[in-house]
């Protein structure tokens, strides 16, 4: 499967966007795939608490372990984009999922 992931300011009208990051206020009608957005409290210990990047990295991949493989590849299609709100440089959890997923043999970039 081919997948590719952006941040919502810069590819929220591509006509393949999904959000993994929660519902977005000003873009309504984009689908989303809530199973893969973090919970609010991880995001919040991240960003707020001082929990560490490596322990929310952790915590965000455990989350997708316990969804497992079949369930997180059925709820992708070939040629998606995934969204979610932090630019290209900062740690976010859609460089975490496409990491995982290309351990599993998808192809996901960073969509330029």
């Amino acid at each position: 499967m081919k997948l590719c992931t952006s941040y919502f300011a810069k590819h929220g009208k591509h006509p393949n966007a999904v959000s993994i990051g929660g519902r977005n206020w000003w873009l309504p009608n984009l689908p989303a795939i809530p199973e893969l957005t973090p919970p609010w409290d991880l995001v919040a210990d991240y960003k707020y608490h001082g929990l560490s990047w490596e322990d929310y990295a952790k915590q965000y991949v455990t989350q997708l372990d316990h969804l497992g493989v079949g369930r997180v590849e059925g709820l992708l299609r070939d040629g998606m984009v995934l969204l979610c709100w932090e630019g290209p440089d900062k740690h976010c959890h859609r460089h975490l999922l496409a990491d995982w997923l290309r351990k599993l043999g998808h192809d996901v970039s960073e969509l330029g």
